[in-house]
């Protein structure tokens, strides 16, 4: 999907044909495809969009959008821009090298995240049935696909296992 355009805004009124309108769109932009490194005169880069980046990357990107409108424009019709634009710019730049590598589309390279994990179980969320143990073991910070709802249990025994012992010590 990073290879091609991609129509999110509403193009008419009346919703039901502007969906309609939007996935002829969408569909004719797949077939004719599109090379957004041309676009960018850079390679493009797409993974998570959970990050932690430090403040000297943080301002690299903001003076990368400052100083280039093409990637405003590039990634205003891109799928899912959220995992992509910050991705090439930081793997366009020196902080690329400490970046994580994705070499493919792969599901598991959603999980090579350095602060948090990710609900692997089949299911969308995190439930009772994951070990907390594992969580806590991850070394992560923050854990990924946690529902209010359907999570409830995980939740109660993180508050308990977890919470409770780091407040004893």
């Amino acid at each position: 999907m990073i290879g091609r355009r991609w129509r999110m805004a509403p193009l008419l009124a009346n919703r039901s044909l502007d969906g309609k309108l939007r996935a002829v769109w969408n569909k004719v932009s797949k077939l004719l495809g599109r090379d957004l490194s041309s676009e960018l005169k850079a390679t493009p880069y797409f993974g998570n969009q959970f990050w932690g980046l430090s403040d000297a990357c943080v301002q690299h990107i903001l003076s990368v959008i400052d100083s280039r409108p093409a990637y405003r424009r590039a990634y205003a019709s891109v799928y899912a821009p959220d995992e992509h634009f910050f991705h090439t710019i930081v793997g366009n730049s020196e902080f690329g090298i400490h970046a994580i590598a994705v070499s493919d589309r792969g599901a598991a390279k959603n999980l090579e995240a350095p602060l948090h994990t990710v609900a692997t179980t089949g299911e969308r969320y995190f439930t009772s049935a994951d070990p907390t143990a594992s969580l806590a073991a991850s070394g992560k910070f923050f854990a990924r696909k946690v529902s209010t709802d359907r999570s409830a249990p995980l939740l109660d025994r993180i508050d308990t296992e977890l919470l409770m012992s780091t407040a004893t010590r």
